[in-house]
């Protein structure tokens, strides 16, 4: 496991705190990352570290599953732009059961087009990709 695993909190200005919690876990032997709550621009560091700590380990698939992820914000898909633009051709990103208003963030975005990146709406359908 590593640093960016529990909870973190943030203040915003407004006084109002915002806190992300992600956990790793492992489904049909592909990282999976739990992300709960809100991604913005005041702790997309520790989502994009995230990302980049299960890549370095030469994994060539993750799932992100969104299923208690209630926003995020233009700063997280850019994080998730630059993520697949480090991809190789037969690696993938993939997003399990994202809010209909984030699954419309993604579409409206374009990233469902992008060859690596992919939407599962279940569990079930992720676990028939995974194999």
């Amino acid at each position: 496991m590593g640093s960016f695993v529990g909870n973190f909190l943030i203040t915003s200005g407004e006084g109002t705190e915002l806190v992300l919690d992600i956990q790793r876990r492992t489904e049909c032997g592909t990282p999976c990352l739990q992300l709960s709550g809100e991604v913005d621009r005041s702790n997309v560091e520790r989502f994009s570290a995230a990302l980049e700590e299960v890549f370095s380990e030469d994994r060539h698939r993750v799932v992100l599953d969104f299923t208690h992820l209630v926003f995020l914000d233009s700063a997280a898909i850019s994080v998730i732009f630059r993520t697949l633009a480090l991809l190789s051709p037969e690696d993938w990103l993939a997003v399990l059961n994202p809010a209909p208003s984030i699954l419309r963030l993604l579409q409206l975005v374009g990233l469902p087009e992008i060859a690596n990146f992919r939407v599962f709406v279940s569990r079930q359908e992720m676990h028939i990709a995974l194999g």
